[in-house]
């Protein structure tokens, strides 16, 4: 269940949520709580394939998505 929604109406800009507070707050909380673990096994994952002796790594791991999930969520 997506929680919040792109606004979209030429005078504001961002996201906005029907959702009440604490949903919305239970729900970031979860992400900030797992987030770290979470992406620490998709790493761990992709080193398997490329490992870190691999010449390829450093280019795997450069252009990994997991990278920008890692900026927005801030950790």
């Amino acid at each position: 269940m997506k929680l919040t929604s792109e606004r979209r109406n030429g005078i504001k800009t961002g996201y906005w949520s029907s959702a009440k507070k604490d949903e919305l707050v239970q729900k970031l909380g979860a992400i900030e709580d797992r987030a770290p673990w979470l992406l620490a096994a998709v790493c761990e994952d992709i080193r398997r394939h490329h490992p870190p002796a691999d010449k390829e790594h450093d280019a795997a791991c450069h252009s990994c998505p997991v990278n920008e999930l890692v900026r927005l969520i801030g950790i």
